[in-house]
């Protein structure tokens, strides 16, 4: 196996260092965030959004911003993949 195939093995945004060992094996990126940020409160806490209101934790977010982190998760886990 060549250097840049053993990198590119290792590199794995989805595995048990980065998701812990309740998230490994998530069927999709959507449900390892999903499950990354159950087991983590105080990372879903941290992610906020600034509206006139004040700021919302993440499951309070709107539907199509949950959605927009969803798809900007996906691009990370494709280009942590792509090494």
């Amino acid at each position: 196996m060549s250097g840049t195939a053993l990198r590119q093995a290792a590199i794995s945004p989805l595995d048990k260092p980065r998701l812990g060992a309740a998230c490994t094996g998530a069927a999709n990126s959507d449900l390892a965030l999903k499950c990354c940020l159950t087991h983590n409160p105080n990372v879903a806490q941290a992610m906020v959004y600034l509206n006139v209101s004040g700021q919302q934790a993440f499951a309070q977010w709107p539907a199509t911003l949950q959605n927009q982190m969803y798809g900007y998760f996906d691009q990370m886990v494709g280009w942590y993949y792509a090494g």
